[in-house]
């Protein structure tokens, strides 16, 4: 292996290692949210949308 090769190793490691810390600092700082479990019939949903498209 030539210098250049262990140099973009290192370079990838690096870029690796900064991806993985900011996505776990994201995960840490992402509020927790709670599932209420409220669902909206699609048939609401599809008249809602069948309403606007009239207005």
């Amino acid at each position: 292996m030539n210098t250049i090769d262990s140099e973009v190793i290192r370079l990838a490691v690096s870029i690796i290692e900064k991806a993985k810390r900011r996505i776990e600092n994201f995960d840490e700082k992402k509020p927790k949210q709670s599932f209420t479990g409220i669902t909206i019939p699609s048939k609401l949903i599809q008249s809602i949308s069948i309403h606007n498209n009239h207005a």
